[in-house]
């Protein structure tokens, strides 16, 4: 998904932001320009879905569903995957487009990186989305 598009759509109520960067980052401390996430954004970090001691493996689905629906995140909405420069968000891509079937799925492959190259572009640091 672009960047203008992105931007036209992520506040919308049929939309859900997700941000698969790890806690940290998401609240605040950033090797990036600015800190924090972009507004709207829940953090599901990647890593929460994969294997406790095996990254490389998913986690199984009743667990991957059940830290899903703590988020309210529902297949009825679009879900747009993000992180900081589209990698991590990718595997969640993978994850709701193919393993949970959430048929309106995209990916901010900009994500973060982008988001902030724009100055006027806010943030917000913390734990709440908004």
């Amino acid at each position: 998904m672009e960047y203008e598009e992105f931007k036209k759509i992520k506040d919308r109520d049929d939309v859900v932001l997700l941000d698969a960067r790890p806690p940290k980052f998401y609240e605040g401390e950033s090797p990036w320009s600015k800190p924090g996430h972009i507004p709207g954004a829940v953090n599901l970090p990647w890593r929460r879905l994969m294997d406790k001691d095996n990254p490389t493996l998913l986690r199984p689905e009743e667990e991957i569903r059940a830290a899903i629906e703590e988020l309210n995140i529902t297949s009825d909405k679009t879900v747009i995957c993000s992180c900081g420069t589209g990698r991590e968000a990718t595997n969640e891509f993978i994850l709701f487009k193919w393993l949970l079937g959430y048929p309106k799925v995209r990916l901010y492959e900009g994500s973060y990186t982008e988001w902030t190259s724009y100055p006027e572009n806010p943030t917000v640091v913390g734990k709440n989305p908004r």
